[in-house]
């Protein structure tokens, strides 16, 4: 992970969370005598059926399916997890319907549509509904009006954040690197070491009289990047045995080391190329940067307005 990716999605699992919350699935009806049949929760007298969990955490299936294993081997506390999430949303519903928030027939018609050109063909059945589309538009709108359109990240909270994790937007020093590996383990003998040495001398004089370094790594090397020509990409400081870091980042652009040896064996390097330790410009990242500190700001804003919400709200949980 680069040091600009690092900074700049450190939050993919709360912008996950806040995507369900936004597309939550509805199932609420006037709460009946006793625990009614087919629900999940209900929060304020309004029921959270067990088809709109259902339905939730196939989506969520669907959305991750990296996530397929973990969704069935721990199902009891995905649903629960989801539930949660549920919730947290109806809350944020009844509070948008508390503001006298309206949406109109136009635009769930025109949202409907391009949320539900935008599933992929094998998943149409998890088509949104006009009532799903109604209430995601009204979190929209309501979570705009009473935290997005409130949330300002100026210049001076960026560069504060800038300046405290520099590290997260500071590009280490690093080679391109191909190598040739001749395997010898630490506990062989003798013979075993001056043969293995010996091979990899031989190298080096080819390499010297011209061969070419990924046609040797092809045919010669005892590494798993042999069938690449010894290419082993960008390496930064750390990443290397000791004596073979110190050899590489010694190397000029272009220059074959000498025969290096370290616990794998001995070794032949080539740099293809070289980047000295450079720190990104606040400038050239504040506009993401920025977004990022809103984006947190709001989430953590919308965490504690659930918060407040469920602390004075009529809940009950069946799962």
């Amino acid at each position: 992970m680069t040091a600009q990716t690092k900074t700049m999605f450190p939050v993919a699992f709360t912008a996950a969370v806040l995507a369900l919350v936004l597309v939550i699935a509805p199932g609420c009806s006037k709460r009946r005598q006793g625990p009614p049949p087919n629900t999940a929760a209900q929060v304020n007298g309004r029921v959270i059926t067990n088809d709109a969990l259902d339905r939730e955490i196939e989506r969520v299936g669907n959305r991750f399916p990296e996530a397929a294993t973990s969704l069935k081997e721990k199902k009891d506390q995905v649903r629960r997890e989801i539930l949660e999430i549920l919730i947290g949303g109806e809350l944020l519903y009844q509070a948008a319907e508390k503001e006298g928030l309206k949406v109109t027939p136009e635009e769930i018609r025109q949202e409907q549509a391009r949320v539900n050109a935008g599933l992929p063909k094998e998943h149409k059945a998890q088509a949104f509904t006009s009532e799903e589309i109604e209430r995601k538009l009204m979190i929209e709108k309501f979570i705009k009006k009473r935290f997005a359109d409130t949330t300002v990240i100026t210049d001076e909270q960026g560069k504060k954040f800038y300046q405290e994790n520099i590290d997260d937007f500071t590009r280490p020093e690093n080679v391109t690197l191909r190598q040739i590996l001749i395997k010898c383990p630490k506990d062989a003998t003798k013979e075993e070491r001056d043969k293995a040495l010996a091979k990899a001398r031989k190298l080096k004089a080819e390499l010297d009289q011209g061969k070419d370094f990924g046609e040797l790594a092809r045919a010669a090397s005892e590494d798993e990047n042999a069938l690449r020509g010894g290419e082993m990409g960008v390496v930064i400081r750390g990443q290397l045995e000791r004596p073979v870091e110190k050899a590489a980042f010694a190397l000029e652009v272009g220059q074959v080391s000498p025969v290096v040896a370290s616990d794998l064996g001995y070794h032949l390097l080539l740099v293809e190329k070289k980047e000295p330790t450079y720190v990104i410009p606040y400038d050239d990242v504040k506009d993401k940067l920025k977004n990022y500190l809103r984006q947190r700001e709001i989430n953590r804003k919308i965490d504690a307005f659930i918060k407040e919400q469920r602390a004075a709200a009529t809940i009950k949980t069946y799962v």
